[in-house]
């Protein structure tokens, strides 16, 4: 069996991403970052949270 992948809460990925909830919803509707319902709970996709801050470009940084 795998391993359950990890989810965060709405208002956990507001915090981690410092953006507002309204902005993380227009990802989510955008297709940006996938969200799963858990009842009346949306959850964020680990995995696909960070494939998406990883897809961000860079400042001043390497590439």
């Amino acid at each position: 069996m795998d391993t359950p992948t990890e989810n965060v809460s709405i208002g956990e990925a507001v915090r981690l991403f410092g953006i507002g909830r309204t902005k993380l919803y227009e990802l989510i509707q955008r297709g940006d970052i996938e969200a799963i319902k858990l009842g009346r709970r949306t959850l964020i996709r680990a995995n696909s949270a960070r494939a998406f801050i990883d897809s961000l470009p860079r400042i001043g940084g390497r590439p």
